[in-house]
């Protein structure tokens, strides 16, 4: 180049005017540094330092070449783990060789380790780099080099220029190169970028435009980091409001959709991608319904409206909010729709309208109880009248909810009704509803009723026995209809639900005795299921025990109790009045205050102990057989290997016993 110039941090410290003579003083200064390792002052810090690395690191300077070339797959992974720097990096490095094109100069870029991962410039420098081995793959650690501006950017972290023979290996004397380094978005060195050329060709601002290009990188990569980030984070925010069962829709002062979610689009019948920018009048018929209430520019709440969309009719509560930007120059509107049916869905289930046992939760071995699990599956399966009669405590609500979750009514509501606790001035209203106005003290906006909350589901008419005549008659209607009106209402309801009745009284002996209607009680009993009493199936007694026993010590966190020998014969020989609840109850009042780990009979309470058996009463051998295969299946939580470890048999045999014994 004809406008070489030595640079300006090197004439600065050298007093002589003429060029060769400043060339001079650099050799000497060189010579004398590697030959007794005297210090010139004359020259720049960072070379000094350098040179001082590489003298440590036993870097030859006459001799020093770079012999380190990684080889085609090892260089592959690093360029691939650097694909995105690179990427960045290569169209802003061609803006840069293009403004010193044709001056013999080339441009690479480095990794963080100093490996040269691009390099493209003028053919004659390539050669010159070709021949010191500077290629693709190769090195610029100062350990292998010795010092050069790469070495240095990326040892100190610095942009900086090595000129001549600040160079302390001899076979790269006739360079000059400026380098950058390049920082990622949080800070970290990631690279650097070089450009170099014989130092007769030196420009001195080459330093400046290599530390603007790096700079140019960093922003490229900022703005990368923060364009990805805010995607993720519209993708996590996009799936949220799309995963919502509330419906939501924006648009703008012109009526212009920006935004609807997945249930919006499913309730309206549109597609959600074809709506961006569509006029909501295009798909809501009515839509001065939304956009009447958003040009009183405020927000409102629980809006009852009635919107005819492309799927009909729909009722829906809405929210109505107004987005304004920071100066307020323009609106956004936000509304948020829900469906009133499935808000009466949601509503019921936070209403505690849930079944939560199954089949697999009603614990039991006997035969007879068997029976009654088989049958209550088959009727299960269909929509029948189910009517379980059962003295109090042997579980007819547990098997309800079993019957109602083994049905195709179990996603929808399951609710219970106490007959018995319901006010007689009150069953009507609690059973059907009413309408706002029907009578002093009335919600407003009315009420929905037992059935209404279940629709689509199972009622469960627990003590069915003790519900009033007067409503029996309604009842029945009910019923056979299948529909009802809310009290003050004047709309019909239609009714798809399942039935399920349950009592502990004897209702042919209540019929007989006119407390309840013969039309209803043959209505109620299409599919007649009998519970018998816990005395009538003892062998059921030991396994609900320890089961009992066993959820009451995980629910204390303390260490598993078990039932001595002697209090579970006093177990076996107590009628139990009160059935499966009395014995629950029993065992949590005893594990409550247990101290040990055994119950033995002192721990009884008075009731169980006058109906302790005597002495010398004699068992059948199969059914202390069974019972003692039962009882180590519930100690062993049913694990056959241990099972039959503790009963001292076989796997088989086990597996034998238990077909033969019929024990689940």
């Amino acid at each position: 180049m004809n406008d070489f110039r030595i640079p300006a941090e090197i004439t600065s410290l050298v007093p002589s005017e003429n060029v060769r003579d400043t060339l001079n003083v650099l050799e000497q200064s060189w010579e004398q540094y590697v030959t007794s390792g005297t210090e010139n002052k004359i020259i720049r810090n960072e070379i000094l330092r350098s040179w001082l690395r590489c003298r440590d690191n036993y870097v030859d300077p006459h001799t020093g070449y770079n012999s380190k070339i990684m080889p085609c797959d090892h260089l592959r992974e690093r360029y691939n783990d650097a694909i995105e720097l690179i990427n960045v990096s290569i169209p802003l490095m061609r803006a840069l060789y293009n403004s010193v094109k044709g001056s013999g100069y080339i441009v690479m870029l480095l990794d963080q380790d100093g490996i040269i991962l691009e390099l493209f410039g003028d053919t004659g420098m390539q050669r010159q780099a070709e021949s010191v081995n500077a290629v693709p793959g190769s090195s610029c650690d100062e350990s292998f080099i010795g010092t050069t501006a790469p070495g240095i950017c990326l040892k100190e972290k610095i942009p900086v220029r090595v000129f001549y023979k600040e160079h302390f290996c001899m076979h790269i004397h006739y360079w000059a190169c400026s380098a950058a380094p390049i920082f990622d978005p949080a800070g970290r060195l990631i690279g650097s970028l070089d450009i170099s050329s014989l130092y007769e060709n030196y420009h001195p601002y080459t330093l400046g435009m290599v530390i603007a290009t790096a700079k140019a990188i960093e922003r490229e990569l900022c703005y990368r980091a923060v364009n990805k980030e805010l995607k993720k984070s519209y993708h996590y925010i996009d799936t949220i409001i799309n995963s919502m069962s509330e419906g939501m829709i924006l648009f703008n002062e012109k009526g212009e959709i920006n935004y609807i979610n997945t249930a919006c689009a499913k309730l309206l019948g549109v597609s959600a991608d074809e709506c961006h920018g569509t006029l909501i009048k295009k798909i809501i018929k009515n839509a001065e319904a939304v956009t009447g209430i958003i040009a009183r520019d405020q927000n409102t709440y629980d809006k009852k409206l009635s919107l005819f969309t492309e799927k009909g009719v729909k009722e829906v509560s809405a929210n109505f909010k107004v987005v304004k930007d920071k100066d307020e120059s323009f609106s956004t509107y936000m509304v948020t729709i829900n469906e009133m049916d499935k808000m009466q869905k949601v509503a019921s289930k936070n209403a505690g309208l849930t079944a939560y046992y199954s089949f697999d939760d009603i614990i039991f071995v006997s035969k007879k109880m068997q029976e009654i699990i088989t049958y209550a599956q088959k009727i299960g399966m269909n929509d029948a009248t189910v009517m379980i009669e059962g003295e109090s405590g042997t579980g007819k609500e547990l098997l309800a909810q079993a019957i109602h979750n083994y049905s195709n009514r179990n996603k929808n509501p399951f609710m219970v009704v106490n007959c018995a606790a319901l006010p007689k001035e009150l069953i009507h209203s609690e059973l059907f509803g009413y309408d706002e106005g029907a009578f002093t003290g009335a919600r407003k906006g009315g009420r929905a009723g037992k059935f209404e909350l279940a629709n689509g589901g199972t009622i469960f008419l627990d003590e069915i026995g003790d519900m009033p005549l007067e409503v029996q008659a309604n009842m029945l209607r009910v019923l056979q209809e299948k529909q009802f009106m809310r009290i003050g209402g004047n709309q019909r309801i239609a009714l798809d639900i399942r039935i399920i009745a349950a009592t502990n009284k004897q209702l042919t002996a209540e019929v007989e005795q006119g407390n309840f209607r013969l039309d209803l009680y043959y209505r109620l009993n299409t599919v007649p299921v009998k519970i018998p009493a816990l005395r009538e199936r003892p062998e059921d007694i030991a396994p609900l025990a320890h089961f009992f026993i066993k959820r009451q010590c995980l629910s204390m966190g303390r260490s598993q109790v078990f039932l001595s020998a002697e209090a579970e014969k006093i177990f076996l020989a107590y009628h139990w009045p009160g059935n499966i609840r009395e014995l629950e109850n029993i065992i949590v009042r005893i594990v409550n205050v247990l101290e040990g780990e055994i119950i033995k009979t002192d721990h009884l309470p008075h009731e169980l102990l006058r109906f302790e058996p005597k002495t010398g009463l004699v068992i059948p051998l199969e059914d202390m057989e069974k019972k003692a295969i039962v009882d180590a299946l519930c100690h062993y939580d049913k694990n056959i290997s241990r099972t039959a470890q503790g009963l001292g048999i076989t796997r088989a045999t086990l597996y034998k016993k238990i077909k033969k014994f019929n024990i689940n």
